[in-house]
C-alpha cells in the first residue's frame, strides 16, 4: 500500500510539473499587446501681442514733400524718358522685363511726404493706381540714411499693405549694420556687390525688440502710409529719405541695386541709352532720389534730388556814386 501512494505521489507531481509547464508556454504565445499611444500635447496657443504704442493720426503739417516721375503718359510707348539713370541709382521701372508692354500703376510712386512728432515719423507714398483687383500687391518702403552721406542704414518694408487700421503685417526693418550698402562708390554704380546689403532683420511683424517699431496701412486716395518710431534712430535727426515701390527685385540683401546687377544686365527704360534699352533683369522697380530732412542739405550728397537754387540778381538801376567826404578844413 504504501508503495501504491508513492506511485500516486509521483504520478501527482509528474501531473503538476506539466501543468506549470502548458501553463508558461501559454502565458508566452500570448500576443504581445500594442502599447497604447499617450495622448499628444496640444501647441500652446500662440502669445498675443499686446499692443501698447499704435500711430494715430498724421500731424497737420508735413516737414518734407518731394515729388517723382509719372510714367503713365508714357506707358503706351513703353518708356520712362526722364526718372531712369541706372548709373545714380534711380530707377523708373514700373514694365515687365524686355517688352515693356505691361505698365503697374501700383508700382509708379507719384509724391512722397514726410511727417513727424514726438514719437514717429510718417512716410506716405502717393502711387499712381491699384491693381485689378484695387488692391496694392508690391512692397513698399522706405530707405533712411542718418550719416547723412548717401549710404543706406536702414530699410523699412511694408508688404502687400492693407486698407484700415494701422497693421504690423508685412511690414519689417532692416539694418545695414556692417556699413557695405553701396559698395565702394556709395549710390555711383560699381559691380559686383561685395557685400550682404541690408543684413540684419530689426523687426518682422511685431517680432523684434520693440513690437511696436513699424506700421502701414492705405488710405485714400491710392496712399501708402508708413510710420516707424524715432527711437529706431537713437536720436538722430539729419537724415536722408527715399521711397521704394517693387516686386521680387526689392531685396534688402541686394542693395544697392545698381552694385547687384551690371548695367547690360538690368537695361535701361529710356530709349536713349540704346546700348541698354529696354529694361531686363531689373525690373517692376521704382523709387526715389535722396531728400533731406531735419537740416539743410549741401547739395554735395550723392544720390540728392536736384533741386533748383535762384541765382541771386544784382538791382536793376545803377546805385547812385558815394559822395565825396567834403574837404578838411584849415586850421
Amino acid at each position: 500500500m504504501k508503495i501504491q501512494i508513492t506511485s500516486l505521489l509521483q504520478v501527482l507531481a509528474i501531473i503538476m510539473v506539466v501543468l506549470v509547464i502548458n501553463a508558461c508556454n501559454l502565458e508566452a504565445s500570448k500576443p504581445t499587446p500594442t502599447p497604447v499611444p499617450s495622448p499628444i500635447a496640444p501647441p500652446p496657443a500662440p502669445v498675443s501681442i499686446q499692443h501698447q504704442s499704435i500711430p494715430i493720426e498724421l500731424p497737420s503739417e508735413d516737414s518734407l514733400t518731394f515729388g517723382d516721375q509719372d510714367t503713365s503718359p508714357y506707358a503706351y510707348r513703353k518708356i520712362a524718358p526722364d526718372g531712369d539713370r541706372f548709373l545714380k541709382g534711380w530707377f523708373e521701372r514700373p514694365f515687365n522685363a524686355n517688352t515693356m508692354d505691361t505698365y503697374y500703376p501700383y508700382l509708379d510712386i507719384l509724391q512722397v511726404t514726410i511727417y513727424q512728432d514726438a514719437v514717429w515719423y510718417f512716410g506716405t507714398l502717393q502711387i499712381k493706381g491699384t491693381d485689378e483687383a484695387q488692391g496694392f500687391p508690391a512692397t513698399y518702403g522706405i530707405e533712411l540714411d542718418h550719416a547723412p552721406y548717401g549710404r543706406g542704414d536702414y530699410l523699412i518694408l511694408a508688404s502687400a499693405p492693407a486698407r484700415g487700421a494701422w497693421s504690423t503685417t508685412g511690414v519689417q526693418v532692416w539694418a545695414d549694420n556692417n556699413h557695405d550698402v553701396g559698395n565702394e562708390l556709395i549710390i555711383t554704380s560699381d559691380p559686383p556687390q561685395t557685400g550682404d546689403g541690408f543684413e540684419h532683420l530689426v523687426f518682422d511683424e511685431d517680432k523684434g525688440g520693440d513690437p511696436d517699431m513699424a506700421w502701414s496701412r492705405v488710405v485714400e486716395p491710392n496712399t501708402i502710409q508708413i510710420a516707424f518710431k524715432k527711437s529706431l534712430l537713437a536720436g538722430d535727426t539729419r537724415l536722408l529719405v527715399s521711397a521704394w515701390a517693387g516686386m521680387d527685385k526689392l531685396t534688402p540683401a541686394w542693395f544697392d541695386l545698381n552694385d547687384h546687377f551690371t548695367h547690360e544686365q538690368a537695361g535701361a527704360a529710356d530709349p536713349g541709352y540704346p546700348l541698354f534699352y529696354p529694361i531686363k533683369e531689373l525690373d517692376k522697380i521704382d523709387n526715389t532720389c535722396w531728400m533731406a530732412i531735419g537740416f539743410a542739405a549741401s547739395g554735395g550728397e550723392p544720390g540728392l534730388c536736384p533741386t533748383y537754387i535762384p541765382k541771386e540778381i544784382g538791382p536793376t538801376v545803377a546805385p547812385p556814386p558815394p559822395q565825396q567826404p567834403p574837404p578838411p578844413v584849415p586850421r
